[in-house]
């Protein structure tokens, strides 16, 4: 409760930005932090909550806003791809690989204010045009499917089956 106090109570100094919420998943605590989020969105005029926004409607957002704030793993995996600063708080994703648009912040108000302030300056956008996510591109698939393509239409066999090996201990 204390740290998503300090997280509002640092959005609350950024009241030129329009600020859009998405609802935690099933996580511990997550009523506690619903309801903050959803007292901070009835009296703050440029916040929005949304339940959730689902996958189209999220990617969308991301195409369009300045950052991501929070400890989702979005902010890690997804947010790159689209040259955006996000301001990861707390320790939730400590241990993954991250991109040059990962500020990590501690869950105190100005580390936080401060790390906003850093993701949205235009040195810092400028700096990250042109990195690289950790995690690809997000064209997995299409890349798999191509594969896939290619050993069908060269007619060999595509033994799909996994080997397994026993070993007597």
């Amino acid at each position: 409760e204390k740290m998503v106090k300090e997280l509002l109570s640092a959005l609350s100094n950024f009241d030129d930005l329009t600020l859009i919420f998405t609802l935690p998943n099933a996580d511990t605590d997550r009523n506690i932090i619903a309801s903050e989020i959803k007292v901070f969105t009835e009296n703050n005029s440029n916040s929005y909550l949304f339940d959730s926004l689902g996958q189209i409607g999220y990617l969308s957002f991301l195409n369009i806003v300045s950052g991501v704030v929070g400890n989702s793993s979005s902010g890690i995996l997804e947010a790159p791809n689209f040259n955006i600063g996000t301001v990861n708080i707390g320790t939730r994703q400590d241990g993954r690989l991250k991109a040059a648009s990962i500020i990590d912040s501690s869950s105190e108000k100005n580390e936080i204010s401060d790390a906003i302030n850093k993701i949205l300056s235009k040195d810092f956008n400028q700096s990250i045009v042109s990195q690289l996510n950790p995690y690809g591109e997000g064209n997995a698939g299409i890349k798999i499917v191509h594969i896939l393509e290619q050993q069908l239409a060269s007619k060999s066999k595509i033994n799909l089956k996994k080997k397994f090996f026993d070993i007597n201990i």
